[in-house]
């Protein structure tokens, strides 16, 4: 079989009570956050059928395996007015999730994105992946005890240890500091370390990010390529509360009001509008199952992502240069 090439992004952060404090995370939202699955049918995007070639994505990227990336925007296409990867996730099978309880947004994101990999190069049969692994195998290359961490440990527990099937490791209802994964999804997981890693994008700790780099998200999902985005969110329970807004029948996530946490989402597509706050809005898969949002997706602001995004990281194949 021949190996496609790609790079996926990952933004992150916490799905924490207070972003600096990864022992606190935020959990599943009210049942009221659900919107009408049937206004999501008058996006009218692309469907996506085909990835981006090997050599289209190296175009894309300057440095090597565990550095730092940069953009070169002599190379960028002229943006597109919108793009979508629904149909092309569906397509492989890969459902919506729910984390529940615990403060996993990022492992959720993390996986994802290695599932994603995986069904792009034609392994439908090996997509499903265990968050529950991942989890442990940060805790274990960074000795520590969280449940759910920042994306720079995520990446050194895949580093070391992999991520193992999730039938192999099946995803908890609370938090196990003591749980250990078989020695079977122990193996499976280190087979899959070997060939992809992760890239730092960027990892200044500093929230609220450019119009170029939103430019880039929007770039790289002109190329089918998926991007995680951590960001600051509503704490609701210390009084936050949410800021929607509504044009042209769709329900978007604008602002918020009160004390500020975490949570990461995997932005799977976008579409530019003057009708919206900052110009448009990113089409975001979330792990809070599909009782919440558009059937698990969430619109939010280019406003929004701008003003509260944190930080970026990819996983690739080992053969990108």
């Amino acid at each position: 079989m021949e190996r496609r090439t790609f790079l996926l992004l990952t933004v992150g952060t916490l799905c924490s009570a207070a972003v600096a404090q990864p022992q606190a995370r935020r959990a599943q939202p009210p049942s009221t956050y659900r919107f009408t699955p049937t206004l999501v049918t008058s996006l009218k995007l692309k469907d996506p059928t085909t990835h981006s070639s090997p050599t289209r994505v190296q175009e894309w990227i300057v440095g090597k395996l565990d550095t730092t990336v940069t953009f070169n925007p002599a190379i960028f296409k002229a943006l597109q007015p919108d793009a979508d990867l629904r149909p092309l996730i569906a397509s492989y099978g890969l459902p919506i999730k729910a984390q529940g309880a615990r403060g996993t947004c990022s492992v959720f994101a993390m996986t994802f994105l290695l599932e994603y990999n995986w069904a792009s190069w034609g392994e439908k049969n090996k997509t499903a992946l265990s968050e529950e692994y991942l989890n442990w195998a940060t805790n274990k290359a960074t000795n520590n005890q969280n449940d759910g961490d920042f994306f720079k440990n995520i990446a050194a527990g895949f580093k070391s240890y992999g991520v193992g099937d999730a039938a192999l490791a099946p995803y908890q209802s609370a938090f196990n500091p003591g749980w250990q994964p078989t020695k079977s999804a122990i193996d499976g997981g280190t087979y899959r370390s070997l060939e992809q890693k992760f890239w730092v994008v960027f990892d200044d700790g500093v929230m609220g990010k450019s119009q170029e780099e939103l430019d880039k998200v929007c770039h790289l999902l002109d190329n089918k390529i998926p991007v995680a985005i951590g960001q600051a969110w509503p704490n609701t329970k210390q009084g936050a509360t949410y800021t929607f807004g509504s044009a042209l029948g769709l329900n978007f996530l604008n602002d918020f009001t009160g004390p500020k946490g975490g949570h990461s989402m995997v932005a799977v597509g976008y579409k530019r509008s003057k009708e919206y706050p900052g110009g448009g809005y990113l089409i975001f898969r979330n792990s809070w199952g599909t009782g919440s949002g558009y059937e698990g997706y969430w619109l939010l602001s280019f406003n929004y992502v701008r003003k509260y995004a944190y930080d970026a990281y990819a996983a690739a194949w080992d053969g990108i240069k």
